[in-house]
């Protein structure tokens, strides 16, 4: 019975040695740090804060009679001319 605990323990020493060689801290960067493989669109989920922000429309009153909204069936008009 000894024998079969000192082979598992030389055994689980090996495997954990060569584990620790494989994937020892300078031999391979994290995937989210090393920026040549990491692809673009992942960039929101490893930095939420880096994400893209949405902004609201301006709306002015320029008549100072308040702001009127308008139906879906009568459509949006954009006075690009001004």
């Amino acid at each position: 019975m000894s024998k079969a605990m000192d082979l598992a323990d030389e055994i689980s020493d090996s495997l954990s040695d060569y584990l620790n060689d494989v994937f020892a801290d300078d031999s391979l960067p994290p995937f989210h740090d090393n920026k040549a493989t990491n692809p673009n669109f992942l960039d929101p989920y490893l930095n939420p804060f880096t994400s893209l922000t949405i902004y609201d429309p301006l709306i002015l009153d320029l008549d100072c009679d308040g702001i009127e909204t308008t139906t879906l069936k009568d459509g949006v008009y954009f006075d690009h001319n001004g």
